[in-house]
């Protein structure tokens, strides 16, 4: 599981809305446009997020595929919005989930983040096959690594690079990264970082607590990755809990 809560950060972005109805509510620097729930037709449970819940979805008029992540609610709206804001700064890059904008239920005024269909989780697709062949792990590292460096230079770190946060193409030919949940921007957060991310993906400057880690901590998660994609879904580290798991990844 995921821990930490990420600072307040400050993209400029503007959010585009599928056809139906909508209203405007004020972000930190512009009006963004708000579609309705009611242009959609939720369907199945796709999984959970640090923030919420993500549910298959169907435009009742274009009959596009989209997902939509439904807040907790104990959960605060101005993550999710900043989570909106982070995606919509990594718009163009191919290897992250695009954004559709933002829609509103009508009955209890809740905003929720509708984006791009992809398919299933790579988590989910090591758990149903033997270990990935050399070539196939190679291609889809490549995209990864090509998807956080145009993440990176944009000043965004994603902070849980996992495999239940990368998403499989429904033809298995490209990954994508998704839940930018606990991102941060690097242009606008200040020292010290707060903690995030899930242990066994975690950097070691992570794990001990440094407080000023940068865009790196994404490349070692990445290597984390890469390495259970070659054991068949097997993690490189298995947490164990304490100072004992530290000690092992640091070494």
């Amino acid at each position: 599981m995921a821990v930490g809560k990420r600072q307040a950060a400050v993209l400029d972005a503007g959010h585009a809305t599928e056809q139906g109805s909508s209203d405007d509510y004020y972000s930190k620097r512009r009006r963004v446009r708000v579609g309705s729930m009611e242009d959609y037709e939720a369907t199945d449970v796709l999984g959970e997020g640090a923030l919420g819940i993500v549910k298959k979805a169907r435009h009742c008029v274009t009959g596009k595929t989209v997902a939509i992540k439904f807040l907790r609610p104990d959960t605060d709206a101005s993550e999710l919005q900043e989570e909106g804001r982070f995606l919509e700064a990594c718009a163009g890059n191919p290897y992250v989930v695009g954004s559709h904008g933002f829609v509103r239920d009508p009955n209890t005024t809740k905003l929720s983040l509708a984006m791009e269909y992809v398919g299933p989780s790579l988590h989910t697709s090591l758990s149903k096959r033997p270990p990935l062949p050399e070539a196939v792990v190679r291609r889809y590292m490549w995209q990864l690594l090509t998807g956080a460096q145009k993440m990176h230079e944009r000043g965004i770190v994603h902070r849980d690079i996992k495999p239940a946060n990368i998403l499989v193409g429904e033809d298995g030919k490209i990954l994508k990264l998704c839940d930018l949940g606990l991102a941060l921007s690097l242009a606008t957060e200040k020292t010290p970082y707060g903690d995030a991310g899930t242990p066994p993906y975690m950097a070691p400057e992570m794990l001990l607590g440094k407080p000023d880690y940068d865009a790196r901590v994404d490349t070692w998660s990445l290597g984390c990755v890469m390495a259970e994609m070659l054991a068949g879904g097997k993690m490189l580290f298995s947490f164990k809990g304490g100072s004992r798991h530290t000690a092992r990844v640091s070494c």
